[in-house]
């Protein structure tokens, strides 16, 4: 139960923290973050800079007031604030979603990072829409579900942050670990959701392995 809290306060803490840092852009007078990396040509295409602002501004409303959501006790007491945060939080994510298919297409790193990027901000969008879908639809569950998995998806701007230093240290080379980040940032995150959803059970794919090995070993 402790260490459960612990993650907990873990969770909020950089969900808080990482939702406040894109606002250092507009405070900041030096580059620093994604902008040390681009090409000054990049960052002064239009078409690059309107949907990046777009992007960080948006999603980080959504790692701001996702978490929320998830506090049972929370929902029951303020249902109809529960439902006018969902609509903020189901515009953030699309608008953000948006202009990230947009700027996956100038993304360092080659192909591979921008489809990593490209195909994050695709089941980003698709997978919340689908939970405002089934919430209309009164398919509680499966909201519920869904809203899990977006939410991951929306940690992948904490997670890529965490990955990226890490894995850069690991391979002594940044433009492969970037290549990795952008991927572990958020199937990593998909693949912990779905664990939490199924209650931390194993697919029945794995169960039935098992099985077989003990009744070999046996």
């Amino acid at each position: 139960m402790v260490v459960k809290k612990i993650f907990w306060v873990l969770f909020v803490l950089f969900a808080v923290l990482m939702g406040l840092y894109p606002f250092l852009f507009y405070v900041l007078d030096v580059p620093f973050g994604i902008t040390t990396i681009k090409s000054q040509l990049t960052m002064l295409k239009i078409s690059w800079r309107i949907p990046f602002h777009v992007h960080i501004i948006m999603g980080a409303i959504a790692l701001l007031i996702g978490w929320v959501q998830f506090i049972q006790k929370w929902r029951e007491r303020n249902g109809a604030f529960h439902r006018t945060l969902g609509f903020v939080y189901l515009a953030s994510v699309v608008v953000s979603a948006m202009a990230g298919l947009v700027i996956s297409f100038d993304a360092n790193g080659g192909t591979s990072a921008f489809l990593a990027l490209f195909l994050a901000s695709f089941l980003w969008l698709t997978i919340t829409l689908m939970a405002y879908y089934f919430i209309v639809k009164r398919n509680f569950d499966l909201h519920k579900k869904l809203m899990i998995y977006s939410y991951a998806l929306t940690f992948a701007g904490v997670t890529l942050r965490i990955w990226l230093p890490s894995l850069a240290v690991a391979l002594n080379s940044f433009d492969k670990a970037y290549d990795i980040a952008t991927w572990t940032a958020w199937v990593v995150n998909l693949i912990v959701a779905y664990f939490i959803n199924e209650g931390w059970r194993l697919p029945a794919m794995f169960k039935a392995k098992t099985k077989q090995t003990e009744l070999v070993r046996k």
